[in-house]
């Protein structure tokens, strides 16, 4: 019989699975096509699906009565012979059972030691087969936990990232005259920071943020004394119910300006925090964000004050709701500001800001409008009263005014965008200290995470307002400004 007829012969005797195991076991125990009854009861014949391999010693097959006789072992032989040629066992030319340069078939007409020696040595080689079956199985297995414990990272995992953003600034127009600089985060701040998640299951994860800035020229802090001065934050998210988040983090108010209203994303020189409130973030807050409905979305935000004396002291208040869909992104925000302190109520203030943006493809268009009224609503970002003179005060900021920008960003080939601006400020009580700013930049993507930029702005104050161009990081000196950098994020 030659080769492939004996290999589908033995594959008859016990039906479905790894062909090597159940042949291999067929022949441990000796038992030809012809003897049947003789094989051991196992509960598994694949060895690659069995928890544990139990190899079979292998009897004389000679000894039992229906092995007896030529035609049984001639038949022993030939399927034994058959086993170790398909894994390469010193086979004949013909793929016939010849094994170690003999045939083992012309042996069955008598018990010779050569038998003997032969078959122990068929034994031993697919002992060793089994063997090398058996790691495979384990390889496998490590595998497959391999590729679990990938999965359990992916779903519980912690994310290094940053940016890192340098440029040279030079301001005009201030009191110390002309300013050149080295400076850093002037398109988006330069930070490190850490985050994570876990899978808690159902639908729900833990979270947190852990955010540090610092300064690319100098290596310092951006915030002397502080950490994570940037954003610090746990919660929980639900992927029905919203996410729940708690420590040092933005505002509603400052991601609607940021991420909605302003094509400058609030930096380079062209940053819309130049004139606009900025109510950037805040310490000791619960921040609730709901899930998108159809395109809908909201957050709330309450920061404690943490005073004995009154919970209004120190305490803030923001919320927003937004529709994303498409091309069109729009939203409007509230920011609250209790100006109390332990001696007098001092009312608050309140910021309202309504935003959208809209994709044409050819161009994105910006537009805002903002709202400010009471005390320290509008407070300037420079927070300097003689940015323009030794001698004389810039106005107070205003306690009743309005902002509003126009904007586009303009893609210019496959890696560049063309951005600008125009914001009014217009102070409607009696010092009617009113500004206007014009801003132009362009950013050249060198990859998914490197820039080159370059921006310029300024700012025409009028009734002696004291606004400065700055950009993402700094407030900046004068009325004009220009800038050219680098960003890489990670």
């Amino acid at each position: 019989m030659r080769y492939d007829g004996i290999v589908n012969q033995a594959n008859a005797l016990v039906g479905k699975g790894h062909w090597l195991c159940r042949v291999v076991r067929l022949a441990m125990v000796g038992m030809p096509e012809k003897a049947p009854g003789l094989v051991p009861e196992v509960t598994c014949w694949n060895l690659m699906e069995c928890e544990t391999v139990v190899i079979v010693p292998l009897p004389v097959p000679f000894e039992h009565p229906k092995w007896r006789t030529n035609n049984g072992r001639y038949a022993a032989f030939k399927l034994i012979g058959a086993i170790a040629c398909r894994y390469r066992y010193e086979c004949s030319p013909d793929r016939n059972s010849n094994v170690a340069g003999g045939d083992l078939a012309l042996t069955h007409k008598k018990r010779s030691v050569r038998a003997q020696l032969e078959m122990h040595r068929l034994y031993y080689f697919l002992l060793q087969k089994l063997k090398e079956i058996a790691m495979k199985k384990t390889l496998i297995t490590l595998a497959v936990l391999a590729a679990a414990t990938g999965v359990a990272q992916a779903q519980s995992s912690v994310v290094i990232y940053g940016t890192v953003d340098a440029g040279f600034v030079s301001e005009r127009g201030g009191v110390n005259g002309n300013v050149n600089k080295l400076d850093s985060g002037v398109a988006s701040a330069s930070r490190l920071g850490f985050k994570g998640t876990e899978d808690l299951g159902s639908g729900l994860s833990a979270l947190f943020l852990l955010e540090s800035g610092f300064s690319v020229d100098n290596g310092q802090q951006d915030v002397a004394g502080t950490l994570f001065n940037r954003q610090a934050y746990v919660g929980l998210s639900s992927k029905t119910t919203g996410t729940l988040t708690l420590g040092r983090q933005y505002t509603p108010w400052y991601n609607t300006l940021s991420k909605v209203a302003d094509p400058f994303a609030a930096g380079y020189a062209g940053s819309a925090k130049n004139l606009f409130p900025s109510n950037t973030r805040t310490s000791n807050t619960v921040l609730y964000t709901s899930p998108n409905f159809n395109g809908f979305d909201g957050d709330v935000a309450y920061t404690f004050g943490e005073n004995a004396d009154s919970n209004k002291i120190g305490r803030k208040i923001g919320a927003s709701v937004g529709y994303s869909n498409g091309p069109l992104n729009a939203r409007l925000a509230y920011n609250n500001t209790s100006n109390d302190t332990a001696t007098t109520e001092a009312g608050s203030g309140r910021n309202w800001l309504a935003a959208a943006n809209y994709d044409f493809a050819v161009a994105k268009a910006y537009v805002a409008y903002g709202v400010n009224k009471g005390a320290n609503s509008a407070n300037h970002n420079n927070a300097d009263r003689f940015a323009y003179s030794l001698t004389q005060a810039s106005a107070a900021p205003s306690i009743d005014s309005n902002n509003i920008l126009v904007g586009a960003t303009v893609p210019v080939g496959p890696a560049g965008t063309v951005m600008a601006s125009f914001i009014r400020t217009n102070d409607k009580t009696a010092a009617n200290a009113d500004a206007d700013q014009w801003a132009l930049g362009y950013s050249y993507a060198l990859s998914k995470r490197t820039s080159t930029y370059a921006s310029y702005a300024k700012i025409k104050n009028k009734n002696n307002a004291g606004y400065t161009v700055g950009n993402n990081s700094n407030v900046g000196t004068g009325d004009k400004a220009f800038n050219v950098g680098v960003r890489h994020s990670f």
